[in-house]
């Protein structure tokens, strides 16, 4: 154990400094090469070659299998109920939440109203400026002077969420 000990001590920091370049997060990396180290003091190897390199192979793997499971919680590789059922009242709130957004949205004025329309509904500035035959700025203006009517309006927002305090949170545009 002594050995393990002095191992630890002498390569810890350059297996951090190792997962550093990867992570880019200090803490995060001396986590992973802590758990890294647990791993090779559990299995008990017996090293003929650099420790370093093993080390740092280790530390690789801890790593990977970190983001893999990160990915899994992330995506959903979860219970399918569970994951179903977060999916359909994700879907319920977005529709909700478009429907109240639309409902603003006609009660602009008929130039605005149509860009906001289109911008909704994915097309590109340019494309907006295009279809409704103006200019590139003038569309841009459009869509910035609604956005800011719809955020600083609390009367529109009120009407739409029930808060206006639920501006940033529910409404990005």
């Amino acid at each position: 154990m002594d050995g393990f000990d002095s191992l630890y001590k002498r390569h810890f920091k350059e297996i951090v400094r190792f997962l550093d370049t990867i992570t880019k997060n200090r803490h995060y990396s001396e986590e992973l090469a802590q758990e890294a180290f647990y791993k090779v003091l559990k299995k008990n190897p017996t090293i003929t070659k650099s420790f370093v390199a093993y080390m740092k192979t280790t530390a690789l793997n801890v790593f990977r299998n970190q983001r893999r499971a990160d990915h899994r919680l992330k995506y959903g590789v979860l219970d399918s109920d569970w994951v179903y059922e977060n999916h359909i009242i994700n879907e319920i709130f977005i529709r909700e939440q478009a429907d109240k957004l639309m409902e603003i949205v006609s009660l602009l004025p008929g130039r605005q109203r149509e860009t906001m329309i289109l911008f909704l509904s994915g097309h590109s500035i340019k494309e907006i400026a295009e279809e409704l035959d103006q200019p590139y700025d003038t569309a841009k203006a459009n869509i910035r002077h609604v956005t800011e009517k719809i955020k600083s309006s609390k009367e529109f927002l009120k009407n739409a969420f029930g808060s206006e305090d639920l501006t940033e949170k529910r409404l990005s545009l």
